[in-house]
């Protein structure tokens, strides 16, 4: 029973992380078309799955987060939310330079790094400094 659970778990991740890369792409659309609600909804995933490092985890991903970020803060524009587009869009400013962060960036930044970190070290390839000889003593 737990085998077939473990199964159904990862299949359910694969679904979800599947689903999540379109969103992104959901987003533009809805501000595109002006769908405000709905690109509001489909913004606030996206920051939420940001805020748990399941989406832009790299820093090579930092440019999408940034143009996420801008395209919620329109979408929180135009659904009478000013101050929350604000901060999404400060928040966008400060991950294009990041010199210029506080602790959110920072936060940001312990994240990312902790994924190439992680990345890093699955490439890492474990090999003996010298193999035993055979009859030496």
């Amino acid at each position: 029973m737990l085998p077939r659970l473990l199964l159904l778990s990862a299949a359910l991740s694969a679904a979800r992380a599947s689903a999540q890369a379109d969103w992104p792409a959901q987003l533009a659309i809805d501000v595109d078309t002006q769908s405000w609600d709905a690109a509001a909804r489909v913004g606030a995933a996206l920051v939420d799955e940001i805020r748990f490092g399941r989406m832009f985890p790299r820093f090579s991903d930092v440019p999408a987060e940034i143009r996420t970020r801008n395209l919620y803060a329109d979408a929180l524009d135009h659904t009478g939310n000013p101050g929350e587009a604000r901060r999404q869009r400060s928040i966008a400013r400060l991950l294009a330079d990041p010199s210029t962060g506080g602790p959110a960036i920072d936060a940001e930044t312990a994240r990312r790094l902790d994924r190439l970190k992680a990345d890093l070290l699955a490439t890492e390839i474990r090999e003996p400094a010298a193999f035993p000889r055979s009859g030496s003593a």
